[in-house]
């Protein structure tokens, strides 16, 4: 429920003066966003876009929150195991060749 007393709270303060950016996207991205456009849900792709960045932030803000509240995430098992393992009796392994 959150999520959506945020979002209420970004489109009450859309009024905001308007700036303009040119945006290069991938072929892919811009085929989504004309989608968008052609199915009515959206008039212009600025709009598209601005819903985008708005999801994004109300992501980002909810990660935030969840690692106020439950700490940082914690790195997945293959990334905290060490790649080079040294052998039980503590000596190094020669380089195979």
């Amino acid at each position: 429920m959150a999520i959506f007393d945020n979002f209420r709270q970004l489109l009450v303060s859309s009024h905001e003066p308007r700036t303009f950016m040119n945006v290069s996207l991938t072929a892919k991205l811009e085929e989504l966003v004309n989608e968008k456009v052609r199915s009515g849900m959206y008039h212009t792709a600025s709009e598209v876009v601005r819903e985008a960045l708005r999801l994004l932030k109300l992501r980002d803000d909810e990660a935030r929150r969840a690692e106020r509240q439950f700490g940082p995430p914690s790195a997945p098992d293959e990334e905290r195991r060490s790649t080079r393992r040294k052998p039980r009796d503590g000596r190094r392994r020669r380089p195979r060749r």
